[in-house]
């Protein structure tokens, strides 16, 4: 009888510590903790693109602010860490792992040169880690084939390349060529144009590449004009652009350039209007769209500055992308439901046309495709976008 009793307390005591476990892990049982998830950014608030990384991580952060003031992630807030990796691809693999290690970061977001980019896709590639990106453009970073750990929102350079291309050809012009960095943007851009020219019916006739920090770029422009090049595609970083401009002023030249958005929209703040004047250049939104003004009503109401601009307008489509797929992970805490997860969103793009939706499919690790753009014209230092 001893026994039956002392074996029926035994169980009644594991009973009642089953409760208090299964109790106390109820958020969990249901898919949710109390827990944040863990978020990283890894951008250049420092170095030459210093001006992109500040911008771009206070889109996120508006996006990420909205997310907790509505109950975070299956009610669990998102923490948001940030470091500055100076567009220094030596500093980013160390910043990565301390997110993971150190910090339990389930997603990342990485910028904005394509070289500190290309350094976090391997990691992620290595470490099964989904990395976000809202400025790199190089064709190199395309994954082929299978699923990718890298997931862009800016428009790639073969997409630019082939706006511009077509644009040149339009206008009736035969010998084409291309200004623009030493970095691998425009080494790998050189190879893209190089490959895509021939199919618009046009002949690739020079090019030349500018250091970045460089002073001066009269040398250059004077050997591009012995070339008889007559349309340029101008793809360098805000400080640069202004080089080159002052360059064709020295020269006395004019040949018909086509620029990209994101970087001369910096330069005009930089240097005098006139140095840009009837520049084309290969649009990636289109200021009308609603839902980029929405954008940047809630950017100015969270960091007390108006920036329309298409550095802030891309990071917001990677914020947004990057909520939107915790929310449509299975599990939020496993970073291979989170990658998974970036192929099932399907919600309007902030960039490009009226109607762009954001698809990733495999093979295509970007939002914005060659049909999503606009061509626009610059004329007394704004942006004249087409009817």
């Amino acid at each position: 009888m001893k026994r039956q009793k002392l074996l029926l307390v035994m169980v009644n005591a594991i009973s009642i510590a089953l409760l208090i476990v299964v109790a106390l892990d109820v958020p969990n049982a249901r898919g949710q903790s109390s827990k944040p998830i863990e978020v990283g950014m890894t951008t250049d608030m420092s170095g030459p693109t210093a001006n992109n990384g500040l911008l771009e991580s206070n889109a996120v952060k508006v996006y990420i602010d909205q997310v907790n003031k509505a109950g975070g992630i299956k009610g669990r807030p998102v923490n948001f860490r940030v470091t500055d990796n100076g567009a220094d691809p030596t500093k980013i693999i160390g910043q990565l792992k301390m997110f993971k290690d150190r910090d339990s970061c389930v997603l990342v977001n990485a910028g904005t040169t394509t070289t500190v980019v290309s350094a976090a896709k391997t990691w992620g590639e290595q470490n099964k880690i989904a990395v976000v990106s809202s400025s790199a453009m190089s064709d190199i970073l395309d994954t082929k084939g299978t699923k990718s750990w890298l997931f862009r929102t800016n428009c790639p350079n073969s997409g630019v390349i082939r706006a511009a291309l077509l644009s040149m050809k339009n206008k009736g012009y035969k010998k084409v060529g291309l200004i623009s960095t030493t970095l691998t943007w425009g080494t790998d851009a050189l190879a893209t144009m190089k490959e895509y020219t021939p199919q618009y019916g046009l002949q690739f006739a020079g090019y030349e590449l500018l250091e970045v920090k460089s002073k001066d770029a009269a040398i250059q422009v004077r050997k591009l004009k012995g070339t008889g090049v007559e349309a340029l595609l101008n793809l360098d970083y805000a400080a640069e652009n202004g080089v080159w401009a002052r360059g064709f002023k020295q020269v006395g030249w004019s040949p018909y350039i086509v620029s990209y958005d994101a970087e001369i929209g910096m330069s005009l703040t930089m240097y005098p209007a006139e140095l840009f004047e009837g520049w084309d250049v290969v649009g990636l939104f289109n200021p009308k769209k609603p839902l980029l003004a929405e954008f940047w009503n809630q950017y100015e109401k969270f960091t007390g500055k108006r920036s329309e601009t298409s550095q802030t307008a891309r990071a917001a489509d990677g914020g947004r992308i990057m909520m939107e797929a915790l929310k449509l992970a299975d599990n939020p805490d496993n970073p291979e439901s989170i990658r998974d997860a970036f192929y099932k969103i399907n919600i309007p793009l902030v960039l490009g046309r009226e109607g762009a939706m954001v698809n990733f499919e495999i093979g295509r690790n970007y939002t914005l495709k060659p049909e999503d753009l606009l061509i626009i014209t610059i004329k007394n230092g704004k942006f004249v976008y087409p009817k």
